[in-house]
């Protein structure tokens, strides 16, 4: 009989797995960032800057419901489903699904009250074509994004990767063919929102198909709704000031300089799309993660945790952001057919912004673990205030570079106040552990 302990061996294979999990998952995001940058260099060259930035002012408004969603579905899904003891095809995530289609219904409501008077405040007058195609996309990359959010909180990355297969590198292949069919041309913004809407559907119906048990016991959607008003409460308005300070200034120099401003901007923006995939990655893994440690109550190897995913991901940020800003030039060339002194800028400085916002989204996460979001959304506010009063002014008198200058700044006000309320997190946790 041996006497070898299974420890070593089961300790292995769960390295294996976990470590299979991490190189699907940095794939996946690989994937998502590879398309969405494409994506843009596709509409950039085929719509050219002034069609290209009215693209991008309406997919603000995708954005924006996006930014809710997380705020009132999938952030709380992540800090929520790896506690749940159940199995994955659980009432929790049923009752999630179910949440998810009730958003997008008021959604849809208030957005047919409210998209009238908010395209004459932006200075847009949509047709039916581009509204229909725009609400088409909307529904369809939410739904797509939420049954990525319960995949990976299901640990069904294998699952959640041929989603991201059929959604996101469907996208390419359908502006692909639209491209060499001249109908991106001929359709303008309009196509684009299509193409997208297309592929996202296709993805959400796989994912729907599969997703599991739709089954929930009685009162199950009603206390998935209460669980996920606790930390929506503080999230969802966060998440609208969120979205006011990444988007202010773009706006701002939309209505000032023109939609071609707004198109260098998000243009520049998309070459940094090499740092989402560290981005998106961690936030897609390390909630969950932390969840599961939070859950057991290990404090100390929590902290241990966020400190060596700030000091590795900090240094990795740094590294591709300064090397990105060190060929800004030719990278443009390179990409979109053109370089600029404009577009070099904006590529320079959203290097520096994007080692900004990886801390913040290390503080976020640390903080949510914890399920206390509120100084998150008072940091949010706040930056959403300075924003709010010094946009206008600021893209007034110093244009484009008035603008980068607020974006930064106000992104900076944010880490100040989060890395204040980790710190006395912290204080508080480490003292709660000593007591017990």
């Amino acid at each position: 009989m041996s006497t070898t302990s299974p420890e070593p061996a089961r300790g292995v294979a769960r390295w294996k797995a976990a470590f299979g999990r991490s190189a699907l998952v940095a794939a996946d995001q690989a994937l998502v960032s590879g398309s969405n940058l494409l994506v843009t260099v596709l509409l950039v060259r085929a719509l050219g800057l002034a069609e290209f930035g009215r693209f991008s002012l309406w997919w603000m408004a995708l954005v924006f419901v996006q930014s809710l969603q997380q705020a009132c579905v999938t952030t709380p899904l992540y800090s929520i489903g790896p506690k749940e003891s159940r199995s994955a095809d659980s009432d929790y995530h049923a009752a999630a699904l179910r949440l998810e289609f009730w958003f997008l219904g008021v959604v849809a409501c208030a957005a047919a009250l409210l998209w009238l008077p908010v395209s004459r405040v932006i200075g847009l007058s949509p047709n039916g074509g581009e509204l229909v195609a725009l609400a088409a996309a909307t529904g369809a990359r939410s739904l797509h994004d939420f049954l990525r959010a319960s995949g990976f909180a299901r640990r069904r990355t294998r699952w959640v990767f041929v989603l991201d297969v059929v959604g996101y590198g469907g996208q390419l292949v359908a502006l692909g063919l639209f491209g060499l069919t001249g109908i991106v041309e001929a359709w303008s913004a309009t196509a684009a929102l299509w193409a997208i809407a297309a592929s996202a559907g296709l993805g959400v119906g796989v994912g729907l198909a599969t997703f599991g048990s739709w089954r929930v016991a009685p009162g199950a959607v009603a206390a998935c709704l209460r669980r996920h008003s606790g930390m929506a409460r503080w999230l969802a308005p966060l998440s609208v000031s969120q979205w006011f300070t990444s988007n202010a200034y773009a706006a701002a120099a939309g209505v000032v300089l023109g939609t071609p401003a707004v198109a260098v901007l998000k243009a520049g923006q998309t070459l940094l799309g090499v740092l989402h995939v560290l981005l998106l990655a961690m936030e897609n893994v390390v909630p969950v993660r932390a969840a599961e440690i939070a859950a057991r109550g290990a404090w100390s190897e929590l902290e241990h945790y966020f400190a060596r995913l700030a000091r590795v991901g900090l240094a990795a940020t740094v590294v591709a952001a300064a090397t990105i800003a060190a060929f800004a030039a030719p990278l443009s060339e390179l990409v979109y057919g053109h370089a600029s002194e404009e577009l070099s800028l904006v590529i320079r400085v959203f290097a520096v912004h994007y080692v900004i916002v990886f801390a913040v989204a290390v503080a976020s996460i640390r903080l949510r673990t914890h399920e206390r979001t509120r100084p998150i959304f008072v940091a949010q506010v706040l930056g959403a205030l300075v924003s709010f009063v010094v946009a206008r002014p600021l893209v007034d008198a110093f244009g484009l570079a008035g603008a980068l200058t607020g974006i930064v700044a106000q992104q900076a006000l944010v880490l100040l106040v989060l890395l204040y309320a980790q710190r006395k997190t912290t204080e508080a946790t480490v003292g709660a552990s000593r007591i017990t």
